[in-house]
């Protein structure tokens, strides 16, 4: 029996130490979550969440309880994947970053130059995530790592950057990595394997949904409530990782459970605009991101009640 969710993402951090071009403001609060309400999430997202993510907007890494939380995914055996910008990584969290709950860990590469420029000096920055990969492939083999550049579709400029920081990436594993141009454009993403479990992940940059944009689609499918969730700091609960500012706000975890949240009809409406390939929701009408899904998204199983 399939698990509910393929992805449920709870973002423990809504600040984030840097300020990226390709993020957008959020008004929602940019607090961190509470270890009362994480705990509640954990121990309800275990039996239903085949990939457990520690973030929807914000940097994981800043939560000043982050090796609570990652015992605590493990004590609930939620198997933790990290997207961070890799500034944070240091000493101090690298004896947690290599638990064995963590199977995944993607360092958006693209973040440094998008917050300070392409002109910064990020050699220190390299050399710290590139010190700590060498550790983890020897210390975790099945860890698997991935440098991110989700900027495809950038000017000139970050292309050129790009090709520098391939180099760089070369010089220090000893393996070529070819660009994105050389392994074809017929897919918005594609991985490269590297070394290990480690590899180069492409991406097209994406358009955040926004209720300012004019609709784009009103048939198709998506991974939104079918087979993903999103889980504010606040507790708010929303359909997609997309939905920074919780426009599409299902319900609330600190007062309910993800089973009534989505026994509500909102989120029934959306479920089964989904199932009839109709999108009812005026922000999904506006999101690009969507049109990436060319297939029908199955919903998974709830487990049954206790």
């Amino acid at each position: 029996m399939s698990k509910r969710f393929k992805k449920v993402y709870c973002e423990i951090s809504g600040a984030c130490n840097l300020t990226c071009n390709f993020c957008p403001l959020t008004d929602q609060p940019r607090g961190m979550m509470s270890r009362e309400l994480f705990c509640k999430i954990a121990a309800e997202a275990a039996p239903l969440a085949e990939r457990f993510y520690l973030h929807l907007m914000g940097e994981p890494l800043l939560h000043p309880d982050f090796d609570f939380i990652i015992d605590e995914c493990a004590r609930h055996g939620l198997p933790v994947h990290l997207v961070t910008n890799g500034t944070l990584i240091g000493p101090a969290l690298e004896p947690v970053l290599l638990n064995s709950t963590i199977r995944e860990i993607n360092f958006s590469l693209q973040s440094f130059a998008a917050c300070y420029g392409e002109e910064a000096d990020d050699t220190e920055y390299l050399e710290t995530i590139f010190g700590f990969i060498d550790r983890a492939l020897e210390k975790r083999a099945d860890l698997q790592l991935n440098l991110r550049l989700w900027n495809l579709d950038d000017f000139a400029s970050v292309v050129d950057h790009n090709r520098v920081l391939l180099n760089r990436i070369y010089a220090h594993f000893g393996e070529e990595i070819p660009a994105f141009s050389s392994v074809g454009r017929s897919h918005h993403s594609c991985s490269v394997p590297i070394k290990g479990r480690l590899f180069m992940n492409y991406s097209s940059r994406f358009v955040w949904p926004d209720m300012e944009l004019k609709e784009c689609r009103t048939h198709g499918f998506c991974m939104g409530a079918m087979g993903q969730v999103g889980i504010h700091c606040d507790g708010t609960v929303v359909p997609c990782c997309l939905d920074n500012n919780a426009t599409m706000a299902l319900g609330n975890m600190n007062t309910a459970t993800l089973r009534e949240i989505f026994n509500q009809p909102r989120a029934q409406k959306m479920m089964d605009g989904f199932n009839r390939a109709m999108i009812v929701e005026p922000l999904c009408r506006r999101c690009e991101f969507a049109k990436r899904f060319r297939k029908k998204v199955k919903q998974g199983s709830w487990p049954d009640p206790d």
